[in-house]
């Protein structure tokens, strides 16, 4: 019985996994988007940018990413929705996982030019006064730039904005990044796993991209804190299941109507 279950999960995991290869290459960003990110895994942030930090000093990227992997969020600091959310997220998670704050670096960076020293200042006591347990003020960093660094570091990382009078447009998300700053991997939303953020860290330590594999079972699982580990979400691969039986029914009967067609035709 044991082998029997085994063998139906490999299967629902292998559907699901076809699922994502195929909703990837459909809804994948276009590179001509305005808004979105097109993501270039493996590829590098330019860490010789330099930046204004928290205390209004000059720091290079490669300073602040310290030799460690790093969590690179890209916000502004007045943004009146999803950035305080992302952050807010991010800060939640770090709480939980396993790794010790000394082993990364987070990189806050502002795409809007008009935000000041100062206002990374006012952010990071906000977002640090939020840790339940103490977090060291060096492994979270806020920093602005000038409008020319804005524009290599969010091209690089292939972060699409777009200004609307006073407000900006953009994805809401962070890039994971390698110690030498090669992008290794993208996580979506404003909410992250405990899991995904470790290991998306653990990878990018090792300068490990991350692959089709990688998303397609982070979408066929869930995270349960209850257990501390992960689960086959049955629910999620059964609408998948179902998803592909419909469109193998629909081909079905699109193909047998056309060959009923051809052969009444050929009748007559």
């Amino acid at each position: 019985m044991t082998g029997e279950k085994g063998v139906t999960m490999k299967i629902m995991v292998f559907l699901c996994f076809i699922l994502i290869l195929c909703t990837t290459t459909v809804f994948a960003q276009d590179p001509n988007s305005v808004i979105g990110i097109n993501e270039k895994l493996g590829s590098y942030v330019p860490l010789e940018l330099t930046f204004q930090d928290e205390n209004n000093k000059t720091v290079t990227l490669k300073e602040v990413v310290n030799n460690k992997p790093a969590i690179l969020t890209l916000v502004y600091y007045r943004c009146p929705s999803i950035c305080n959310p992302l952050m807010g997220g991010l800060a939640e998670t770090l709480e939980e996982i396993r790794l010790n704050p000394s082993d990364y670096s987070v990189i806050t960076i502002s795409f809007d030019p008009s935000d000041k020293p100062e206002d990374s200042k006012n952010k990071k006591k906000n977002f640090l006064s939020s840790f339940k347990k103490p977090f060291p003020e060096s492994t979270w960093r806020f920093l602005t730039g000038t409008q020319e660094n804005i524009n290599k570091i969010t091209d690089s990382a292939g972060f699409k904005y777009k200004q609307e009078g006073k407000e900006f447009l953009h994805p809401a998300g962070v890039t994971v990044l390698s110690p030498d700053g090669k992008i290794t991997r993208y996580l979506y939303g404003i909410y992250f796993l405990p899991f995904d953020l470790e290991m998306a860290l653990t990878e990018a330590a090792k300068g490990t991209v991350g692959s089709p594999v990688t998303r397609a079972l982070s979408f066929c699982f869930t995270y349960n804190p209850g257990g501390k580990k992960y689960i086959l979400d049955i629910t999620r691969i059964s609408g998948v299941i179902t998803l592909i039986l419909v469109l193998i029914i629909l081909s079905y009967i699109f193909l047998f109507k056309k060959k009923m067609r051809g052969t009444e035709d050929a009748g007559k």
